[in-house]
């Protein structure tokens, strides 16, 4: 998890007199109504839409859905929390939240992430499982910081075309699978916990290799398009080895050793993509990994 981009939720009482038929609400109905439908209970008339006001800011609420940030499911995590918070009712749990809310069909990390923060494995969805089971959580080391780059018009795979995607493509053999598991099990978890980035750098960068390589048919390469291949590679001509994309893309992320290699990175970076894509809009963004997870304030909800 990152600290930026994130939202932040705003969900205040509206006085009586200030009450409006048809308020103005940034917060997408539908989830309104899951909340209500899952938690609501006997509150259910309580949620009034002209009893609160719901306002979605801060820097991810400025950036377009599916850019492979997982924005929909912390908004929708947002939102139960913000509600659940405002009507004085328990905080339902991970499991529950994604549920309810419709996320975590085929990963966890962004339901986990929401709550803990952190470096976040899950096992997969196996048989009678709700969402899939959390393997290990661990701290990201604060002095990597993460830089991202995100073009604009464009957009990763989402709803019924992710679906059409999974079930295009063909499972993972066992073998591959176990080598997935084999790389972060003893190689990417042993040099977080040590702090080790150059052993860190290499397996990430080849943990993601072998994750695109699975979708290469949908994705016609490891990445999503040559704009992303081109830029995970300048990036390693770079110095940066730690680079790769972020679940359908199209955001690339490159995890620097330190804030000066971060910042003469993105310098590179912008200079290049200004040379050899003209006119493209690209964004970038230096942050650090979030470690903390949400947080919760009682009178002014401010949530992830």
């Amino acid at each position: 998890m990152v600290r930026e981009p994130r939202y932040i939720v705003d969900v205040c009482e509206v006085p009586p007199g200030k009450r409006s038929s048809q308020p103005s609400q940034a917060l997408p109905n539908q989830w309104v109504e899951k909340w209500c439908k899952g938690f609501g209970g006997n509150l259910v008339e309580q949620v009034d839409p002209s009893r609160f006001s719901v306002t979605i800011r801060g820097s991810l609420a400025h950036l377009p859905r599916h850019m492979g940030l997982g924005s929909g499911t912390q908004l929708a995590f947002a939102a139960a929390v913000g509600l659940s918070s405002f009507l004085g009712q328990p905080i339902p749990s991970t499991e529950e939240i994604a549920t309810v809310m419709g996320r975590a069909g085929r990963s966890a990390i962004g339901s986990y992430g929401f709550f803990q923060g952190g470096f976040l494995v899950d096992r997969g969805v196996g048989p009678g499982d709700i969402i899939a089971p959390l393997d290990l959580r661990l701290e990201f080391p604060s002095t990597w910081p993460i830089v991202l780059i995100l073009p604009e018009h464009h957009q990763g795979l989402s709803g019924a075309s992710e679906t059409f995607a999974f079930d295009k493509i063909t499972p993972t053999t066992r073998s591959v699978r176990n080598k997935m598991i084999e790389i972060v099990n003893q190689q990417i978890v042993p040099a977080l916990a040590s702090s080790d980035y150059p052993a860190f750098a290499k397996a990430i960068y080849q943990y993601g290799n072998w994750a695109g390589d699975h979708f290469s048919a949908i994705q016609k390469g490891s990445y999503n398009g040559p704009l992303a291949t081109d830029l995970v590679q300048k990036i390693r001509d770079l110095g940066v080895p730690a680079a790769g994309q972020s679940s359908w893309g199209p955001c690339i992320f490159a995890i620097a050793r330190d804030d000066d290699q971060a910042r003469t990175l993105t310098d590179a970076l912008r200079d290049y993509v200004a040379q050899k894509y003209r006119g493209r809009k690209i964004q970038f963004l230096l942050t650090h990994a979030d470690n903390a997870g949400a947080v919760t304030s009682i009178n002014q909800t401010a949530t992830r």
